[in-house]
């Protein structure tokens, strides 16, 4: 937290002296870092198993009030195989990948002519997202089944689906600061609930993830004078 309140400290020295104009629109690309966890009835996502990954955000929002806007985002999220497995059951897989897409509405704080709130927007994103996931997995059961007519010992397997949609939500506190007319910096923090159907339950997962990246603004409020 230190670090994010020294940056955004940093970036408010930089040109403080000339003013930004207000605008419309707002284009945001961030990369991040994050965890993916599921629940203890989740039998493929298991709350013992923890999933680190990366993601890549998209979005673009145009201002409704001053302290409102709303937009659409889009985003991946990679996620690598298991550190862990639960202990009566081993998980298999090389990972898996979720795209997500939706609508978004931000909250955040109005522009200002003067001050530091002529470059910083504090601000909330909530998007409603429908999302895919795509990914091998495989459950095996700490148990051995033998066969009546061989010797052989045969480990018992349990595949879920390889791809599956769903609904979810997505909420991400953001920080923006603009360094000039044109182009900026964000930072961003995004809790998100999705789901996997595995073919014979529907399984719940929550999304932890840190990122910062660009944003673009265009669109200017020009003032007339006559």
């Amino acid at each position: 937290m230190r670090k994010i309140v020294s940056i955004v400290l940093f970036l408010a020295s930089i040109g403080c002296n000339a003013q930004l104009l207000e605008t419309r629109h707002l284009i945001s690309i961030t990369t991040g870092y994050g965890t993916l966890n599921g629940n203890a009835d989740n039998l493929f996502f298991p709350s013992s198993i923890t999933h680190s990954g990366f993601n890549l955000d998209a979005g673009y929002s145009r201002k409704i009030k001053p302290w409102l806007a709303g937009g659409l985002s889009v985003g991946y999220y990679q996620f690598s195989s298991p550190t862990e497995s639960p202990d009566f059951a081993e998980v298999v897989t090389t990972g898996g990948a979720f795209f997500t897409a939706g609508p978004k509405v931000i909250i955040h704080s109005s522009f200002k002519k003067i001050g530091l709130f002529n470059r910083l927007r504090l601000g909330i994103a909530l998007t409603p997202q429908f999302h895919y996931y795509t990914g091998e997995r495989f459950v095996l059961i700490d148990n051995e089944i033998f066969p009546v007519n061989t010797g052989d010992a045969i480990p018992p397997i349990i595949e879920m689906d390889e791809s599956s949609s769903g609904f979810g939500a997505k909420i991400t506190p953001e920080i923006n600061y603009r360094i000039s007319q044109r182009i900026g910096v964000k930072l961003s923090y995004n809790l998100q609930f999705l789901s996997v159907f595995s073919g014979f339950d529907r399984e719940r997962m929550i999304s932890h993830s840190f990122g910062g990246g660009l944003v673009f603004t265009f669109g200017n409020y020009k003032q007339i004078f006559l």
